[in-house]
């Protein structure tokens, strides 16, 4: 039978216990934990010619670098996210920040498959009609 840990007087617990603790520190410097507090800066561009950026739907959003062109509903509930990117209720659509939500992997649709690609400087249409 094989043990974890070896006991004896000279202290091999300890030595062990410093060695992983070294490995442990060693491997966090080789692998960085991602940052997961992604900050995302956008701008809002006026468009000259609005009939580029029209859609059928009254609610959507396009990223060209992505080739990502959605329509947006109301809500984040399963329903919703399987057919459409979701819209978070508690942010506003047309003013200040938007919270949406969509899958990137694992469903039948994944519109936010792609999102790791974007960076600062890329293009992003929101579009909100008011009906």
């Amino acid at each position: 039978m094989i043990y974890c840990f070896i006991y004896s007087k000279k202290g091999i617990n300890a030595i062990a216990l410093c060695i992983s603790i070294l490995i442990y520190f060693s491997l966090s410097f080789i692998f960085p934990k991602t940052n997961s507090n992604v900050k995302v800066q956008a701008r809002l561009i006026q468009v000259e010619t609005v009939q580029d950026y029209v859609h059928n739907n009254n609610w959507f959003l396009r990223i060209p670098k992505i080739e990502l062109e959605a329509e947006i509903k109301e809500g984040t509930d399963s329903v919703t996210l399987n057919n459409s990117i979701g819209h978070f209720i508690e942010t506003n659509k047309d003013n200040g920040n938007i919270g949406l939500a969509a899958h990137n992997r694992g469903y039948d649709v994944n519109y936010f498959k792609r999102i790791k690609e974007l960076q600062i400087g890329d293009e992003i249409f929101y579009s909100y009609k008011r009906e």
